[in-house]
């Protein structure tokens, strides 16, 4: 026989001085969003004492994950609650709600697996079975109804399972806050360069066909200190972005602007707007080529 584990446990809320209706309101938002609330928010959630204030938790729960916000769509939570959809369909079990079983909260993080075998025994002799396997993942999982009450239990998971959910579940996470907005530049005399240097802890970056892009308006002006009109362009540009990259905190995006042909005192003046955040920085500078 093979050796039950319960892989998740949820945390209890006292709701002692709140009326009736609101404590039902207030617990069926918990039972929803439960899942992928950090430990900041589990803390925050419970001081909350009227619907005002829980209505406010909820938008601003979800605002934090808008993985692209200057667009009505917000595409992490779409795809939570389509996940709780198909749970409601496909893991009812007495006393649960589909998605916080063992088998919904698998399918909530980790989507439907590639293959899903169901072995279903005749009662009494023994238990049903099911087998999902994630080919992407390397991961193979057994879910046991021992007793063919209809409660399946997840059993003897892999030891990377926790490692998976949680890199997994940093899709359904608050988004990267940028630290601010910041560049640098430096000369290469000999190359003719001016090289603009943009870190990625500053910009904000959005999802799409499973790549990450950074999109802002790059603007870039010079000219002579006595120059009435100084000579300008802007690009907007769109940068995909390795994930890994974003990760890491200290990486930046270089842009290469030629100043070759450029001889005496210059002012360059150089403005970055981040297009998914709106935020914007100009630096001027002041060099002799």
């Amino acid at each position: 026989m093979k050796k039950i584990i319960v892989l998740f446990t949820s945390l209890a809320l006292a709701f002692s001085v709140l009326g009736g209706n609101f404590k039902k309101e207030k617990q069926e938002v918990y039972d929803e969003l439960q899942l992928i609330m950090t430990p900041k928010e589990q803390q925050e959630f419970k001081k909350i004492k009227t619907e005002k204030e829980l209505k406010k938790f909820v938008e601003e729960f979800w605002k934090k994950r808008d993985p692209d916000p200057s667009t009505p769509e917000n595409e992490v939570k779409e795809l939570y609650y389509k996940r709780m959809k198909e749970t409601e369909r496909l893991f009812r079990e007495p006393g649960r709600k589909p998605w916080l079983t063992d088998r919904g909260r698998i399918y909530m993080i980790l989507g439907r697996p590639t293959w899903w075998n169901k072995e279903v025994m005749q009662k009494d002799t023994t238990a049903n079975e099911e087998r999902w396997d994630y080919e992407d993942l390397h991961l193979t999982l057994f879910f046991v109804d021992e007793n063919n009450t209809g409660n399946y239990l997840l059993v003897n998971p892999p030891p990377k399972l926790m490692d998976v959910l949680s890199n997994e579940k940093k899709r359904f996470l608050p988004r990267r806050v940028s630290t601010g907005l910041t560049l640098t530049a430096e000369i290469d005399r000999k190359a003719g360069k001016l090289y603009i240097h943009i870190p990625l802890s500053g910009l904000a970056f959005v999802k799409k066909d499973g790549k990450f892009y950074t999109n802002f308006n790059f603007h870039f002006a010079y000219g002579h200190p006595q120059d009435p009109q100084p000579k300008e362009f802007t690009q907007k540009m769109s940068v995909p972005v390795s994930e890994k990259d974003i990760k890491a905190g200290d990486k930046q995006i270089t842009i290469p602007v030629n100043i070759a042909p450029l001889k005496g005192q210059y002012i360059f003046i150089v403005e970055v707007e981040d297009l998914v955040s709106g935020k914007k920085i100009t630096k001027t500078y002041k060099v002799r080529l």
